[in-house]
């Protein structure tokens, strides 16, 4: 039974694909009739790039419509700031024309009385004419100043309304640059997104796994440290074992516990390795399954370790027989001095390093 990996946050499948055994180029499957014997069916699971990819698609989405947003949101305050400041203008010069129009009939109306004198009240008519002169006169002054403080606030205006069309010729082109950027930003975002997706379904990025390649490395030097150790110590046997048949001298003990405590050591070390090996083997099949195109080469390279680790398991076996029988011999020794005559001593002692399996 094959089990399909889902995902437990969208409780979907991930994606199949099948690989044409023409080109070698693979493609999603969504035809069941493709499925035929021989070809190469792919699970993809979603990865945390993409889900970073797609998390970038969504900033970059909320980016672009807070920047629209905010281009709106300028022009709509600039529409209303010009049209208030045209309404001021308007209403401005509305009232100087009033005032204007109002000072205009009042001095007419004073040259009409004072065409029209009469011979009876002729000084009378005088102090009166005098008099709404001056009330005229008075009033034309005060209307000049009027229209002169009217003139001033609209220049004024005139003139902030030029400096606010000024600066809003300024943000626009501050925010055409910043769209601008902000475009070229995000082309360049989505083409390493799409560089990202291409390289997340390429062949490589399944080739290289960096869990194959740490456990490759782990095994590569555990085994070469083995080789070494074990090496050493049948080096060491082989000494103590001409000590003993050929000279006849007895090992001292601190040798037989150096000895003892490597060997322990050694076993130790090469029952760890076995136990990693077998507890892994398991997540190493797996991943064969999925790394399609690596896994004979995977598989002669574990054979290759398995095969010298049984010749190490077989080689630090007939090393510990052979230090057993050392330990017996020693034990024998202490016990009866006169056994040192080499001519006496023949011991049944295999050569330790040579397994079984070498000599056949």
């Amino acid at each position: 039974m094959i089990q399909i990996p889902s995902d437990e946050k969208n409780d979907s499948f991930p994606p199949i694909y099948i690989q044409d055994s023409g080109s070698s180029i693979s493609y999603e499957l969504e035809d069941m009739n493709d499925v035929k014997p021989g070809v190469v069916l792919t699970l993809l699971n979603t990865t945390d790039n993409e889900k970073l990819m797609k998390n970038m698609e969504l900033q970059i989405d909320t980016l672009k419509s807070s920047m629209s947003k905010m281009e709106e949101t300028l022009m709509e305050n600039l529409k209303q700031i010009s049209s208030s400041i045209i309404d001021s203008v308007q209403s401005a010069q509305t009232a100087q024309t009033a005032e204007v129009a109002k000072v205009a009939a009042a001095a007419a109306a004073t040259a009409a009385a004072a065409a029209k004198p009469s011979s009876n009240n002729s000084d009378e008519s005088k102090a009166t004419s005098s008099s709404k002169a001056v009330t005229t006169e008075k009033e034309t002054s005060k209307a000049t100043a009027n229209t002169h403080n009217s003139n001033l606030d609209a220049a004024a205006l005139k003139k902030e309304v030029e400096e606010i069309r000024h600066e809003l010729v300024k943000a626009r082109q501050h925010s055409s640059d910043i769209k601008k950027n902000a475009n070229e930003k995000i082309a360049d975002a989505l083409k390493l997104i799409s560089q990202f997706q291409s390289l997340s379904t390429s062949s490589n990025s399944i080739i290289s796994n960096p869990y194959m390649e740490n456990c490759k490395k782990q095994v590569s030097e555990e085994c070469e440290e083995l080789v070494t150790r074990i090496d050493d110590l049948q080096d060491i046997i082989e000494a103590l074992k001409l000590d003993i048949s050929k000279r006849g001298s007895k090992p001292n003990k601190q040798q037989i516990t150096y000895v003892s405590k490597e060997m322990t050591l050694t076993k130790d070390s090469l029952e760890k390795l076995s136990n990693y090996m077998s507890s892994e083997r398991k997540n190493w099949n797996q991943r064969w399954q999925a790394e399609l195109t690596a896994v004979l080469e995977e598989q002669e390279f574990f054979k290759e370790q398995e095969t010298i680790v049984q010749l190490l398991s077989e080689d630090i076996k007939s090393a510990d027989e052979t230090y057993g029988l050392i330990v017996k011999c020693c034990e024998e020794l202490e016990k009866n001095p006169t056994l040192l005559n080499p001519r006496s001593l023949q011991l049944p002692l295999p050569e330790p390093g040579v397994s079984p399996r070498l000599k056949e």
